[in-house]
């Protein structure tokens, strides 16, 4: 195996690739991927978020598909305008999502916010709901990580996601995913990595939004001019009272 661990089993992740042989092959007019880890199925969105079509990713056999976040890829690049993003679905726990490549990562676009100039990944909302997010909780208090010491200088933060936010008479936000990535090569990042929390339910009521995920890069070179978002979502009132996330 490459440096990065990846096996390369689930082939390349690149919308241009036409060669079902190599990896997923986007169907015409997708320019957003959605990954449920639970099943490996792959939905198709056009730019009017309509639905196009669907797809398995190669090289899984059990279900759930993905039981620890870990997907496998000889090699990744996402054009300019394109988004991948991922759904935890059924998968037991808040797993983190991540991303292997046997060379290399690469997102294009032009450093801005604007995911329609730049390929983005969404590493979506973790399995911390937000307190009274969920017909499943009866307490306020979101789940997740609520306390501890920070890691020491030099180490490695876990592939943990944000705590889902307090909630009142409205649902919390939920926390923000936590995204590994890993290259044999190099991680090019001119686009954006998106990892944050989400907004709790807008209202008079407070709730508040859920925290901010977390992203670890690792690769012989890290370069790029693009933006990697850990940001705590918003409250019900417009504030923020969440944490942002480590990179």
């Amino acid at each position: 195996a490459p440096i990065s661990g990846s096996t390369g089993v689930q082939g390349v992740l690149d919308p241009t690739n036409t060669n079902a042989s190599l990896g997923l092959v986007w169907p015409a007019g997708a320019v957003q991927a959605q990954i449920a880890m639970d099943t490996g199925l792959v939905t198709f969105y056009n730019s009017n978020n309509s639905q196009v079509g669907t797809a398995s990713l190669p090289g899984f056999d059990s279900t759930p598909a993905f039981p620890n976040g870990e997907l496998n890829f000889t090699a990744v690049h996402i054009p300019a305008g394109d988004i991948v993003g991922f759904n935890p679905g059924a998968a037991s726990g808040p797993i983190p999502i991540v991303l292997l490549s046997c060379q290399d990562v690469i997102l294009d676009g032009d450093g801005s916010t604007n995911s329609a100039t730049n390929g983005t990944i969404n590493g979506g909302v973790t399995l911390f709901p937000g307190g009274n997010g969920s017909s499943l909780l009866g307490a306020t208090a979101g789940f997740g990580p609520r306390s501890g010491s920070l890691p020491a200088p030099g180490s490695l933060y876990p592939p943990i996601g944000g705590g889902g936010g307090n909630g009142g008479a409205l649902p919390g936000g939920n926390g923000g995913a936590a995204v590994v990535i890993a290259a044999a090569g190099r991680i090019t990042v001119n686009g954006i990595i998106n990892v944050s929390g989400s907004r709790a339910t807008a209202g008079t009521s407070p709730a508040q939004g859920g925290a901010g995920g977390s992203v670890r890069l690792s690769a012989l070179l890290t370069e790029g001019i693009g933006n990697i978002a850990t940001n705590g979502g918003a409250d019900s009132s417009g504030g923020n009272n969440s944490p942002a996330g480590p990179i």
